[in-house]
């Protein structure tokens, strides 16, 4: 069996595929014969990991909310729980500051905090140890074996026909053994039992294209998402920018009126080019039409008459954006003309 010389599985990098995953699991407490039905949903996008875990027993039931990076896969280390209506923010430092609902056990809120998804935190972060073959569910399978400073042993049980690779990545049960691995001490506290948890993992679904077995990615993106209006602390969008317009092309539609001691309507096609420094405006005036291309890089401009004419003419400083100030990323509720 190896050691490893880790106490805090929040730290083990959260490492998923690209796209979407629906993982369906149980989480058998043996000790206190009690059963928790858990259905998780990731979203691994360029941007960010995201995850809900939803969790269910005889009791009660709740759902968890999580965040990690894309890249490195590292823990936001909070947790957005929902049960009921309230929206309860959870922090880890050296602990959780909070415990579920009705959970009394460190290593089983632990457990449950980090879903069904750990496999992947667990498959590429120890080195594991061959263990004896074990009947599970029915069904004969190989194991493998690793323990977190003398405090807790997780095995993995896997399907026989499967390799270690492979197995180690698509396990059927992971049991957990001992306590919660946080204490710094060697001496695990024997105030509290040693607690032994199955987790069952029954499927893993993996949405990678548009719409697979009934489930598409755009679902699991949205449910991932923390439920708006439900009044919680924050929820795990972080500081992002503010968007912005990012276009070397654009075409818009102007309509402009104005009412005094005569009234006029103008309606006017844009077309603004910004990597090739083209402009070019096609206006209607009370029935009378223009149509003007500014070449920005040439400094002339060509005005098209309603003949298929056309006049070149040097550009002046009544162009739109000849002060250098016009570009594409404006924002153009601010920017004039």
């Amino acid at each position: 069996m190896s050691t490893i010389n880790t106490n805090n599985l929040v730290d083990l990098p959260l490492k998923v595929p690209k796209g979407g995953l629906v993982i369906n699991a149980t989480l058998t407490d043996v000790n206190g014969l009690k059963k928790y039905f858990i259905q998780e949903l990731v979203s691994n996008s360029d941007t960010d990991t995201k995850g809900k875990i939803a969790i269910s027993s005889d009791e009660d039931s709740y759902s968890v909310h999580y965040k990690a990076a894309a890249y490195s896969g590292v823990d936001s280390k909070e947790r957005l729980v929902i049960h009921g209506t309230n929206c309860l923010l959870f922090t880890y430092k050296n602990s959780w500051d909070e415990t579920l609902p009705g959970i009394k056990n460190n290593l089983l809120n632990l457990i449950l905090l980090m879903g069904p998804s750990i496999l992947y935190r667990l498959d590429s972060s120890f080195v594991w140890k061959s263990v004896a073959d074990k009947n599970i569910r029915g069904i004969m399978m190989k194991g493998a074996s690793t323990e977190i400073n003398g405090h807790l042993k997780i095995t993995f049980y896997y399907k026989s026909h499967l390799d270690y690779q492979s197995g180690i990545k698509s396990p059927s049960r992971i049991e957990f053994s001992g306590h919660d691995p946080i204490d710094q001490s060697s001496i695990p506290n024997l105030d509290e039992e040693i607690l032994i948890l199955y987790m069952d993992i029954y499927s893993i679904l993996h949405v990678d294209t548009y719409f697979k077995n009934g489930v598409s990615l755009k679902q699991v993106h949205n449910e991932v998402q923390p439920p708006p209006g439900i009044g919680c602390p924050h929820y795990l969008s972080g500081n992002k920018p503010t968007p912005v317009l990012r276009a070397n092309h654009l075409r818009f539609t102007l309509e402009e009126r104005v009412q005094g001691a005569t009234t006029s309507r103008s309606l006017s096609e844009v077309h603004a080019a910004e990597y090739y420094g083209f402009l070019r405006i096609k206006s209607l005036l009370v029935g009378s039409a223009s149509e003007v291309i500014y070449d920005y890089k040439l400094g002339v401009s060509f005005h098209v008459g309603t003949d298929g004419s056309v006049t070149v003419a040097a550009v002046d400083s009544n162009i739109p954006g000849n002060n250098g100030y016009f570009n594409l990323d404006s924002y153009f509720m601010l920017a004039g003309r």
